[in-house]
């Protein structure tokens, strides 16, 4: 079993070249963090007044604009009919992405 990436089924039109960054978007992140910058102390003193829930809830609600959300990945698969040695084969296929080896 030969397992393809899925490729689009329309080719590409118009719009920005893979890669290409959006200046718009980058120029308002430059100023956001231009003006966060200099609220850093004010910031610190308002958590500081906080309660300790409403102070772990704002923590929290402040992270998902900084840590990137972690998504699961869903995987399916005819493993039925496979040989245990194709199973094997696939597995290591996957696995090399991340430079381990699975078996």
């Amino acid at each position: 079993m030969n397992i393809e990436p899925i490729k689009p089924k329309q080719p590409r039109r118009g719009g920005r070249a893979k890669g290409t960054l959006n200046k718009v978007t980058n120029d308002d992140r430059k100023f956001w963090t231009s003006i966060m910058k200099g609220e850093r102390k004010r910031i610190k003193r308002e958590l500081a007044a906080l309660g300790s829930y409403e102070y772990l809830q704002t923590i929290l609600r402040m992270n998902q604009f900084i840590m990137p959300k972690m998504t699961s990945t869903d995987v399916t698969a005819q493993v039925g009919s496979m040989t245990e040695q194709q199973l094997d084969e696939q597995l290591n296929k996957i696995f090399q992405i991340n430079g381990k080896r699975a078996v």
